[in-house]
C-alpha cells in the first residue's frame, strides 16, 4: 500500500513540476529560518561544554529597577564585589565561589622593551578550580596563588615576547607601574565560550592575574606621582568610569550605576582615592553601584544543593544583605543562570534591555523563525488547496473504486511529506553553505549543532512531522470530503469555504506585516541614532587614549599639544569614552527630600569646551567657562553627614529639564536640583546654568533618556577629543600621533574617531536589524506567492462571474478594480490587525536606548503602502487575465 501512495504521489508531482517546486522553494525559505534560529540556539547552548564541571556551575545574575518604574537594567549576569563577600558566608554548602573581572581591554603590558595591548582579566585563584583552563605550560594548582603570578594565552605570548615558551619571563602591568611574572601559558579556549576569542564573548582575555595582584595595581594606578607638567596629585579621571590600564573599583556614592547589562564592566577610576598613608572616610557597602565582576558558584557533586535550591534561596539574599534605605530606592532581585547560559544572558542584556526579564534572545529566535515557517506552512496549504480544485475527478474514480477518507488523506499526506523531506534538504543544505559566512561576520558557528550532533536529526524529524502535518492536513481533509458524482460530472469542485484562503493569506500578510514593522522601527531608530548621535557637521572627532598613571602623560599637557595641530578647531575631554558600555546615572528631583519624586539621568563628566567640540547647541543659559570658574572644589567632603556639600553648576538636556517639570528649558536655568540623599550622605545641590540640545553618546541607558554634565579637570581625564576641519583629517592624525611619541616614548598610541566607535557600538543591533529584514523578505516572498495563488483560485472561480459581467457591460479596468479590491481586503485586514503588536515590539525595542525615536504613524503606513503595492503587483496579472475573458464562451461552457 505504501509503495502504491509514493507510486501515485510522485506521478502526481510530476505531472505538475512548476507548482512542486514554488511548494519546495516556499516551504525551504521558512525551514532556512527555523533550522538557522535552531542551529543558532544550539550553538549558544553547547557554550562551556569543554569544562567537565559546566552542568554544576553557576552565575550569580542581579535586576535593579527603581520604585517609580523608570528604570530596569534587566538581568544582568554581573554583581559587585560584595557578593562573593556574603555568598561564602550564606552559603557554606558551595563547593567554591569566584569572581571574575575584566578590567580593561586594552590593558598596557610590556615585555622585554615593548609594550602592548591586551585583554586583561582578574580572577581568583578558585577560579582555575571551577574552569580547568588548558594549560600548556605550567601548574593550574599553584599558577594564581602565587603573589606576583599572571596567565598568557599562547596568542599574547608571542606577540610579547616572539615565542610561547614564557614560563618565568617577567611581565610589567600598567606600562610600567607593577612587575609579574608568567606563571602559566593557555591554549585557545574551544568555542562556543564565554572566554573564547568570539564577538559573543563576554571574558576573551588574553592576561588574567589573580584578584590580589590587581587590586595591588590599583593601589598603586591610585597613589599620586608627581610628573614633569603633570596634574596636581590626586587628580584622577573623574566621571566614574574610564578604560584604563588599571584597576576597578566600585563606584561609591548614593547613585546607582553600572555598566550596561551583558556588557564587559568598564574600568572605573577612584575619584576619591588617596595617599596610602591618609585614612579614606568611611563608607556604606553600595550594592546599587560599582557592578563590575562576574561571580561563579559552584555546587558539590553529591546534589546536597540543587540549582533550584540555589535560585530559590538567592531570593531572599537581597532582603537579608541589602540596607534598608538602598531598597526603598530600587528593587534588587538576585539569582542565578546556569555557566552554560551566560553567552544567552549576556546578549539578553545587550539586546533586550529590560525586556530581557521575560523574554530571551533564543526564545525571540525560535519566535521568528517559527514565524516565518508558519508563513510557509500556511502558503503550502493555500496553493495545495487551488491546486486540489482541479483533481476532483481523480478523487472522485477513487472513491468510486473504493477508498474511504483515510486513504485519501494518506495520500496526500504523503505527498506532503515528500515535498516537506525536498524543502527540508534544501533548507539544511543552504544553512550549511551560509554557516561560513556566518562563522566570518558574527562567530557563530552553525555546523556545530547541525551535522555532527544526534540532536539535530531528531529535531530535523520532528520538524518533518510537523511541517507535514501543519501544511498538509488542511487540503488532505477537505480533498477527502468531495462527493464523488459532483466530482466526476463537473471535474472540478469547490474545496472548503469560500474564505479558508482568504484567511490563510490574511495570516500570511499578518505575520509578514509584523515583521515589517519591527524592521522599520529598527531603521529609523538606527537613522535617529545617526542623526543626534553623530550630528550634522561633516568634521571628525578623534578620541586620544591617555590614562596618565600609566602612560606619564598630563592630560592638561596633551590638551595643549593637540590644541596646536593643524586643522584642530577644539578639544575638550570626557571621563567615560562614547560610545562604550559605560552606564553612570544619576538621581535628580527638585526638592532636597528622600521621599520627593526623582528623575534618572545619564551622568557625563566634561571638561571645557565640550558642547563646542561635540556641536551640541545651547538652548538657554550657558554652558561651562573658564570665566565663571565653574571648576567644582576638589577636596569637598565626601560622606559626612555634618559638613555642608558645596553647590555644584551642571548642564542638562532638553529631555531632563522637561522630566523635572520645567516649563521650558529657560525656566530651568539658575534653578536648584537635588541629588537625593542615599549611603548617609547629604543630599546634594546642582544649580542649572544651562540646557543644551539631547545628544546621545552612548547607547544603553537602564531605561533613562535624558543627559546631564558635570565639569571636572582636564588633567585626570583619558578621553581627549579633538574636532578636526574635514580636509585636514589625515594631517592632523599624523601630527597628533607625532606629538604623542615626543611626550610618551613607551606607551602606544591608541585612538579612534567617534563614528567608528558609534558603528562597532551599534554593531550588535545591526546584526539584528539584519536577521529581521532577511526574516521578513522571506516572509513577504513566501506571502507573495501564496497570494498569488489565491489569485488564480478566486479568478478560476469567478469565471462565470466575470462573464455576466462583462455580458452586462462591465469593462476590463472595472472589472480589474473589482479583483484588486477583493484581493486587497484580507491583505489590508492583517497589516491592521499586525500593528498592536508591532507597536508592543517597537516599544520593547526602544526602550533599550537613551536616544529614541518620536513615535510616529510612519512605520505602520509605510508597512500598509508596502503590502497594499505587492498585493497588487502579485495578482494584478491574475486580474487582468480574468477580465479578458470572452463572455459567449465562458457561458457556453457553464
Amino acid at each position: 500500500m505504501l509503495g502504491h501512495y509514493l507510486t501515485i504521489a510522485l506521478r502526481n508531482l510530476g505531472r505538475a513540476p512548476f507548482t512542486a517546486a514554488v511548494n519546495v522553494l516556499t516551504l525551504a525559505l521558512g525551514l532556512v529560518a527555523f533550522v538557522g534560529a535552531y542551529a543558532v540556539s544550539a550553538y549558544w547552548g553547547s557554550s562551556e561544554r569543554s569544562f567537565p564541571n559546566a552542568g554544576r556551575t553557576y552565575v550569580i545574575t542581579a535586576s535593579l529597577a527603581l520604585k517609580d518604574g523608570s528604570i530596569a537594567s534587566g538581568k544582568m549576569p554581573q554583581t559587585t564585589e560584595l557578593y562573593e563577600k556574603y555568598l561564602r558566608i550564606d552559603f557554606p554548602e558551595l563547593e567554591t565561589i569566584a569572581r571574575a573581572n575584566v578590567w580593561n581591554r586594552q590593558s598596557s603590558v610590556s615585555a622585554e622593551g615593548r609594550m602592548n595591548r591586551l585583554v586583561a582579566a582578574a580572577v581568583d585563584p578558585e577560579f582555575l578550580d571551577i574552569f580547568p583552563l588548558p594549560f600548556v605550560a605550567g601548574d593550574p594548582r599553584t599558577a594564581l596563588r602565587s603573589p606576583d603570578g599572571v596567565l598568557l594565552t599562547e596568542a599574547a605570548a608571542v606577540r610579547l615576547f616572539g615565542t610561547a615558551d614564557v614560563l618565568g619571563k617577567t611581565v610589567t602591568l600598567g606600562g610600567n607601574l607593577l612587575d609579574a611574572t608568567v606563571t602559566g601559558v593557555i591554549a585557545k579556549i574551544p568555542e562556543p565560550s564565554h572566554m573564547a576569542t568570539g564577538p559573543s564573548a563576554s571574558m576573551p582575555f588574553e592576561l588574567m592575574a589573580s584578584y590580589d595582584l590587581y587590586d595591588r595595581l590599583r593601589q598603586v594606578i591610585n597613589r599620586p606621582r608627581p610628573q614633569a607638567g603633570a596634574a596636581p596629585p590626586g587628580a584622577t579621571p573623574a566621571g566614574g568610569t574610564a578604560q584604563q590600564a588599571g584597576g576597578s573599583v566600585p563606584q561609591a556614592g548614593g547613585t546607582p550605576a553600572a555598566p550596561a547589562a551583558g556588557a564587559p564592566p568598564q574600568p572605573s577610576a577612584d575619584p576619591a582615592a588617596a595617599a596610602p598613608d591618609a585614612a579614606p572616610p568611611p563608607q556604606r557597602e553600595n550594592w546599587l553601584g560599582g557592578y563590575c565582576c562576574t561571580t561563579y558558584v559552584m555546587l558539590k557533586r553529591d546534589g546536597s544543593l540543587t540549582g533550584r535550591d540555589l535560585e530559590r534561596r538567592l531570593a531572599d539574599f537581597a532582603r537579608r544583605r541589602v540596607p534598608p534605605d538602598q531598597l526603598e530606592l530600587a528593587n534588587v532581585d538576585i539569582g542565578a543562570v546556569p555557566v552554560t547560559g551566560l553567552m544567552v544572558a549576556q546578549l539578553d542584556g545587550q539586546l533586550l534591555g529590560k525586556a530581557g526579564r521575560w523574554v530571551s534572545i533564543t526564545t525571540l529566535l525560535f519566535a521568528l523563525g517559527a514565524l516565518v515557517l508558519f508563513v510557509a506552512c500556511v502558503n503550502y496549504a493555500n496553493l495545495a488547496t487551488a491546486r486540489a480544485a482541479r483533481r476532483a475527478r481523480e478523487i472522485g474514480l477513487r472513491k468510486v473504486v473504493g477508498a474511504h477518507r483515510g486513504q485519501i488523506v494518506g495520500q496526500y499526506l504523503l505527498e506532503a511529506a515528500l515535498l516537506t523531506a525536498a524543502a527540508l534538504a534544501v533548507a539544511v543544505v543552504a544553512v550549511e553553505l551560509v554557516a561560513p559566512v556566518v562563522r566570518n561576520a558574527v562567530g557563530i558557528d552553525m555546523r556545530l549543532a547541525l551535522l555532527g550532533s544526534p540532536r539535530f536529526w531528531v529535531f530535523i524529524a520532528a520538524l518533518l512531522a510537523g511541517v507535514t502535518v501543519l501544511g498538509g492536513a488542511y487540503p488532505a481533509f477537505v480533498l477527502s470530503r468531495v462527493r464523488p458524482i459532483e466530482a466526476l460530472r463537473l471535474g472540478r469542485v469547490r474545496i472548503g469555504p469560500r474564505f479558508a484562503s482568504t484567511i490563510l493569506v490574511g495570516a500570511q500578510f499578518a505575520a509578514a506585516s509584523f515583521l515589517l514593522i519591527a524592521v522599520l522601527v529598527m531603521y529609523l531608530q538606527n537613522a535617529e541614532l545617526e542623526r543626534t548621535a553623530l550630528g550634522a557637521t561633516r568634521d571628525q572627532h578623534l578620541v586620544v587614549n591617555n590614562f596618565t598613571p600609566v602612560t606619564g602623560v598630563s592630560g592638561d599637557v596633551l590638551i595643549a599639544e593637540l590644541e596646536r595641530l593643524p586643522g584642530a578647531k577644539s578639544v575638550t575631554a570626557m571621563g567615560s569614552a562614547p560610545w562604550s558600555d559605560n552606564v553612570n546615572l544619576e538621581l535628580l528631583s527638585r526638592t532636597p527630600e528622600a521621599a520627593a519624586g526623582f528623575k534618572t539621568a545619564f551622568q557625563n563628566a566634561v571638561a571645557y569646551d565640550f558642547f563646542a567640540t561635540l556641536d551640541i547647541p545651547l538652548i538657554a543659559g550657558r554652558v561651562f567657562d573658564r570665566d565663571h570658574n565653574d571648576m567644582p572644589p576638589q577636596d569637598s567632603p565626601q560622606g559626612s553627614n555634618s559638613a555642608p556639600r558645596p553647590t555644584v553648576n551642571i548642564v542638562i538636556d532638553r529631555v531632563l529639564a522637561a522630566q523635572l517639570n520645567f516649563a521650558s528649558p529657560q525656566e530651568a536655568v539658575d534653578q536648584i536640583v537635588y541629588v537625593p540623599a542615599a549611603l548617609g550622605d547629604q543630599a546634594a545641590a546642582m544649580r542649572v546654568i544651562g540646557v543644551v540640545e539631547s545628544r546621545p553618546l552612548f547607547l544603553r541607558g537602564f531605561g533613562a533618556t535624558s543627559n546631564m554634565y558635570r565639569l571636572q579637570p582636564s588633567g585626570g581625564m583619558q578621553n581627549m577629543i579633538v574636532r578636526f576641519a574635514p580636509q585636514d583629517v589625515a594631517a592632523g592624525v599624523a601630527a597628533a600621533e607625532a606629538a604623542w611619541r615626543r611626550l610618551a616614548t613607551q606607551a602606544p598610541f591608541t585612538r579612534r574617531f567617534m563614528d567608528e566607535m558609534f558603528d562597532q557600538s551599534y554593531e550588535q543591533f545591526a546584526r539584528v536589524n539584519q536577521v529581521s529584514a532577511g526574516l521578513a523578505l522571506f516572509a513577504f516572498v513566501i506571502s507573495v506567492i501564496g497570494l498569488f495563488g489565491m489569485a488564480i483560485q478566486v479568478a478560476s472561480r469567478r469565471t462565470h462571474e466575470i462573464g455576466v459581467r462583462k455580458s452586462m457591460g462591465a469593462r476590463k479596468r472595472q472589472i480589474v478594480a473589482m479583483l484588486i479590491k477583493d484581493f486587497s481586503k484580507p491583505v489590508v485586514i492583517a497589516n491592521v490587525l499586525a500593528w498592536p503588536l508591532g507597536y508592543f515590539a517597537g516599544q520593547a525595542y526602544l526602550s533599550v536606548f537613551i536616544q529614541r525615536m518620536p513615535w510616529t504613524p510612519l512605520p505602520f503606513l509605510a508597512s500598509l503602502a508596502v503590502v497594499v503595492l505587492i498585493a497588487w503587483a502579485a495578482v494584478g496579472s491574475q486580474a487582468l487575465r480574468a477580465s479578458r475573458a470572452n463572455p459567449a464562451t465562458v457561458l457556453r461552457l457553464e
